[in-house]
């Protein structure tokens, strides 16, 4: 698409010129895509104005039809800080919108805490006040830190269960890189093989 800038430029103006529509489920992946651009902190803030300008708790608080819970479910991912990679066991790495919560798998019984180290609540905002704490700067998992801030592998750490750690920053600039990888893509060689 000519190089990551050019893509970057792109999907800003996707969502700048409203052609973005929440409701629209082949749009799901699109406010994580700068992910794929090396721009992980560029997805957070992304993220926060669609769950802000989209999702509320009155009666037209999903913006489309939830059949099969495909609204409630993309809600419940972002404020998890997790995206699932459709046909893969890859989730991608957001900032979650609270600062711990633990997953409960009966069928693997198995549990899987995640903490928010650095959460700060005033990030929680359609734009993320300056100095606020909102950016993965580290991932840890069972205490090992991650190569890459963007994603990692199901298998590693909800099929398994453990502590996963997600440490924030406010420097959006710092941090505003995957680290050792971007997420998986044809642009990358392609996806695993599920394990």
């Amino acid at each position: 698409m000519g190089g990551n800038d050019t893509f970057v430029d792109r999907l800003n103006h996707f969502f700048d010129e409203v052609y973005y529509l929440a409701g629209n489920e082949p749009s799901f992946q699109t406010p994580i895509g700068y992910h794929y651009a090396n721009r992980p902190a560029d997805s957070v803030s992304r993220v926060r104005e669609v769950v802000f300008d989209n999702f509320g708790i009155e009666v037209d608080g999903l913006p489309g039809n939830d059949d099969q819970a495909a609204m409630a479910s993309l809600l419940t991912f972002h404020l998890l800080g997790l995206y699932p990679v459709p046909g893969t066991s890859e989730l991608l790495i957001l900032s979650p919108f609270t600062p711990k919560y633990t997953i409960h798998n009966s069928y693997l019984n198995v549990s899987t805490t995640v903490t928010v180290t650095n959460f700060d609540a005033k990030s929680v905002a359609v734009q993320i006040p300056d100095g606020a704490s909102a950016y993965v700067q580290t991932v840890k998992v069972n205490n090992e830190t991650m190569p890459s801030v963007c994603s990692f592998d199901f298998y590693d750490t909800f099929r398994i269960g453990g502590e996963i750690e997600i440490i924030l920053t406010a420097d959006k600039d710092a941090v505003n890189d995957c680290g050792a990888s971007v997420p998986q893509s044809v642009s990358t060689g392609g996806f695993a093989t599920l394990r």
